[in-house]
């Protein structure tokens, strides 16, 4: 990833173009799961990884965002 941040141009070029391509896709998949979570009314009886991070609290005892979320499940 540092290399296309460097080198703008790579994203043009396979295999940074589909990796771009892949992470976006993923990104918007997890975006939409998460969102579609938040609103769930069952989320204390799951036990999968999205409802059990969607419980938890950072330092400050505030939810966690959709990018910090994002970013525990990559």
């Amino acid at each position: 990833i540092l290399a296309v941040l460097r080198y703008p141009s790579l994203k043009h070029v396979n295999p940074w173009k589909r990796f771009l391509s892949n992470q976006r896709r993923i990104d918007e998949l997890l975006y939409r799961e998460i969102a579609s979570r938040r609103g769930a009314s069952d989320l204390h009886v799951r036990t999968d990884v999205l409802s059990r991070l969607l419980q938890t609290n950072d330092t400050a005892t505030t939810p966690l965002s959709d990018a910090e979320l994002r970013d525990q499940l990559i």
